[in-house]
């Protein structure tokens, strides 16, 4: 929990919510 979850959520949220930041 930490660096490694930063990598696999910021990969869908900048395909899923872009809009969200």
């Amino acid at each position: 929990m930490g660096g490694a979850t930063s990598a696999w959520w910021r990969r869908w949220t900048r395909g899923s919510r872009t809009s969200r930041r």
